[in-house]
């Protein structure tokens, strides 16, 4: 094996590197031009949890995946497609996804993850994370979810150096498990999930804000061609 595509900076991110930010729109479009359209809403239930398929893992099924069968499962999240691109588009350091978010349940998980959908349909996977809603501000003590109150958070993904090839397209999908790389959030709202039975279960129906007082979104940084200069030339 000999690599050909090593990229070399003296830093991290590399310079020329600059904010790019993608909306996710309430008709499940991805979108650079600003937040807007109706709520976005599924249902997650921890006795179904969404399993895992692919990603950073070390003891299971690794790396870029299809997650085409995931999203055929019912109930799996929602799903946001950008537009297809005319030219290739680098992005490297780091990848965060905000959204503005409801539940029913005092506590819930919230998972996104980064897709490279290609011209045949496979939606392969790039990076994921997850944030328990509950702790999402990093506090030191849980801060259950009320009902009718819309929530920031923030669900750091990483960071990556990758290329979307021209005819692709970017796809955020949003959901609340990924099953067994992440402990399934039982929605009870206890602190401590393991203690939990399957008397303290709840069925999440979960929200997703996409207006323009509570957007969401994906945050990438976008290397301009003259900065994307490969090894060696």
């Amino acid at each position: 094996y000999v690599a050909h595509d090593w990229r070399h900076a003296e830093c991290w991110p590399p310079p020329g590197a600059r904010p790019h930010r993608l909306y996710l729109q309430g008709d499940g479009s991805l979108t650079a031009s600003g937040a807007g359209g109706a709520l976005g809403r599924y249902v997650y239930d921890p006795r179904q949890p969404i399993p895992t398929l692919g990603g950073r893992n070390m003891l299971i099924d690794a790396g870029p995946r299809d997650q085409r069968p995931v999203q055929e499962l019912p109930h799996y999240g929602l799903i946001y497609r950008g537009e297809v691109l005319a030219e290739d588009l680098t992005i490297a350091g780091a990848v965060r996804v905000t959204l503005h978010v409801q539940s029913n349940c005092r506590d819930t998980d919230f998972i996104a993850k980064l897709i490279e959908v290609e011209p045949d349909g496979r939606a392969m996977l790039l990076m994921d994370g997850v944030v328990r809603a509950m702790y999402r501000d990093a506090a030191p003590e849980p801060q259950p979810l009320l009902p009718d109150h819309a929530y920031r958070l923030t669900i750091h993904l990483g960071d990556i150096h990758h290329t979307f090839s021209a005819g692709n397209r970017i796809q955020v999908d949003v959901t609340s498990s990924n099953f067994p790389r992440r402990a399934r959030n039982t929605n009870s709202g206890h602190p401590i999930l393991a203690h939990d039975s399957e008397a303290d279960i709840r069925v999440a129906t979960n929200t997703v804000h996409h207006d323009d007082t509570t957007p969401s979104c994906i945050e990438m940084l976008v290397l301009t061609p003259s900065h994307n200069v490969r090894a060696g030339v």
